[in-house]
């Protein structure tokens, strides 16, 4: 075994395409043509994270190619089978978080080449220098799907779903940074970043600098997590748990919530998942507002990787300065953004009171005793169930009418309320409304049409 990264990880025996004249590992130039080495290997359940292979590549070298495949035997119903992820590092080495990185694509592809010109998708190209390169492979039982749609697909799909902007996040790889500049335009900014896919769940880095590649070989209890973060605040990215309670292997997050800006609570079409995600969250805002600390916004992402997947669903409506990377990130960050499930989905959430109002993610400051309003528009949901939801849990429901376009108005005041935040929700099957309880449980509501972040009602100082 060795430690050659955070996670648990084999190194193999080296696999030398030719061997220098002084032993060195530069090796004298290659012959002319293709050369090819064959490994074969069994690795039994659960006995690594990584497996390194390293290969002596020798001078003069224009590409390298490389194929695997492994057995996908038939199992029981209900038992995960074999998938194997594949990537690359360069003879920069394997460090976590060091220069070598030359690729990833997960278990999506079964080839990739790479060359000082070309490379496949998901790998970078550039010089094949000599010395020492190192295939990964990451032995999971289950692997989420990798990126399928083409550059061009997915800026058409935001455009086609009404986006002013997107963010490109391909798993543990900067390499598809470099393609985006020609699809992007003053109605589509596009904003680069990466799906960081660790052994203890997923979380996105937005707002890269193109070519900014973040390490993903750790678990929790590595200790790693941190100085990845940090990697990205340097930078001037978010870092976002995402998904946090997708079932997949390895995708449930682990690492807590301190170094996040923001979390992922709807992912794709609404489910379970997201139920138990918007929980969590809810149960963080309540914690923020007893212990004085700072509060953790919400946001939501298609996730969309191929068809028939849908860009856009959902998406967030940022209240941004200027359709700006910076402007963008500042107002997630902020929390100064609401989730659609589409774009025909709109409204507007205030809470008004003493001669002041306040929007998605702001503070009203009132006396403790002064009536508050708080109002939301909604257009888009037909037969919509609007809920205002506080520290306390649900306080007002109410439905709009058939046209999905209504006003509702509760009131109620700083002592009472720390915050309030609105949900829109779609009819049950039977066409019910749905019902939730005074102490805030949801006990039974249609699938999410539109989430809010909070509006603070702040007492103190008045």
């Amino acid at each position: 075994m060795a430690g050659a990264a955070g996670a648990a990880a084999l190194t193999l025996a080296p696999v030398s395409f030719a061997q220098a004249a002084d032993g060195s590992s530069g090796g004298t130039p290659v012959s002319s043509g293709d050369v090819t080495r064959v490994v074969t290997g069994f690795l039994e359940t659960g006995a690594v994270d990584f497996v390194y292979l390293p290969v002596e590549i020798p001078k003069g070298v224009q590409k390298i190619a490389v194929s695997y495949s492994y057995d996908r035997p038939t199992v029981p119903a209900g038992t995960p089978g074999n998938s194997c992820d594949i990537g690359v590092f360069d003879e920069q080495g394997i460090a976590l978080g060091g220069r070598g990185f030359r690729g990833w694509s997960g278990g999506f592809r079964t080839s990739f080449e790479i060359s000082n010109s070309d490379a496949t998708p998901g790998y970078l190209p550039g010089p094949i220098n000599p010395g020492t390169w190192n295939i990964v492979l990451g032995p999971y039982l289950v692997a989420p799907q990798g990126m399928n749609h083409l550059p061009v697909e997915v800026a058409t799909g935001a455009r086609a779903a009404g986006l002013d902007f997107m963010v490109s996040t391909d798993h543990n790889t900067p390499a598809s940074h470099a393609v985006w500049g020609q699809y992007a335009g003053p109605d589509l900014l596009i904003i680069t970043g990466e799906e960081v896919t660790t052994r203890n769940g997923h979380w996105l880095a937005l707002g890269l600098p193109a070519g900014e590649w973040i390490d993903w070989r750790y678990r929790s209890r590595d200790d790693a997590f941190d100085r990845f973060s940090r990697q990205v605040h340097r930078n001037g990215g978010l870092v976002v748990p995402a998904h946090m309670y997708c079932a997949y292997v390895a995708c449930q997050w682990k690492f807590g919530f301190e170094n996040a800006d923001a979390t992922e609570v709807w992912t794709g079409p609404w489910t379970y998942d997201d139920e138990h995600a918007v929980s969590t969250w809810d149960q963080k805002l309540g914690e923020a507002v007893r212990t004085g600390g700072n509060w953790l916004p919400a946001m939501g992402n298609s996730d969309a990787h191929s068809d028939p997947q849908v860009i856009g669903l959902p998406h967030n409506v940022v209240y941004a300065d200027d359709l700006s990377t910076d402007a963008v990130m500042e107002g997630i960050r902020a929390g100064r953004n609401w989730i659609a499930e589409s774009s025909s989905v709109k409204l507007t959430f205030t809470a008004s009171g003493n001669g002041k109002q306040a929007g998605i993610g702001e503070k009203l400051r009132v006396p403790a005793g002064a009536p508050v309003d708080v109002r939301l528009d909604i257009q888009g949901v037909p037969n919509g169930t609007v809920r205002f939801i506080t520290d306390e849990g649900q306080m007002h429901q109410e439905s709009v009418d058939a046209s999905g376009t209504g006003t509702v108005v509760w009131r109620t005041t700083a002592s009472l309320a720390a915050y309030v935040r609105a949900e829109v929700r779609h009819p049950m099957p039977d066409g019910t409304p749905g019902q939730g309880n005074t102490m805030g449980a949801a006990l039974m509501f249609g699938p999410m049409a539109a989430l809010t972040n909070p509006v603070f009602l702040d007492k103190k100082g008045m």
